[in-house]
């Protein structure tokens, strides 16, 4: 693996929590987070934006009390910055700043196919009930469809272009 891209891992969930490992040159950031926000829909919703290269809004990933912010902003035509932020609690008002846990520039398919890949496991990790179960709500298979279409139409461009 190159190390100038982006490792990301998912643990299978356990009582409501699943944990995330993002690795990058700049650092890592590891944490488990709660089952309480739609939080692995809005992570497959940012991470398919992202590989349109819109600039959509964070995903919340609620480690009760604290939250944590994952912001993926397209920064020229090919490029994605993640941005990871950690606020103290729910709490946003004046004098409420994160702390910046992360920030990580890459190539904007190399990115998203890591979030899609670290996905994919995760989405396989548990028959669909008893990931349901553990996490206390199924796995956003709708989202998770969307995301990997984009994926595929990559490869069926890539693959084209061979030919």
């Amino acid at each position: 693996m190159s190390t100038d891209r982006l490792s990301v891992a998912f643990d299978p969930p356990r009582a409501g929590w699943i944990g995330v490992r993002l690795t990058a040159p700049e650092g890592e950031f590891a944490e488990r987070f709660s089952h309480v926000y739609s939080s692995l829909e809005q992570v497959c919703v940012a991470v398919s934006d992202a590989g349109q290269g819109l600039d959509a809004p964070p995903a919340v990933l609620l480690l009760e009390p604290a939250e944590v912010e994952l912001k993926l902003a397209p920064c020229g035509p090919d490029d994605t910055e993640l941005t990871v932020s950690v606020f103290p609690d729910t709490r946003r008002g004046v004098g409420r700043r994160p702390t910046s846990a992360l920030v990580h520039r890459g190539r904007t398919r190399q990115m998203v196919q890591a979030f899609w890949r670290a996905l994919r496991r995760l989405e396989t990790s548990l028959p669909a009930d008893a990931f349901a179960r553990e996490w206390r709500s199924p796995f956003p298979t709708l989202e998770m469809s969307a995301l990997t279409r984009l994926v595929e139409s990559w490869r069926v461009e890539r693959d084209g272009d061979a030919h």
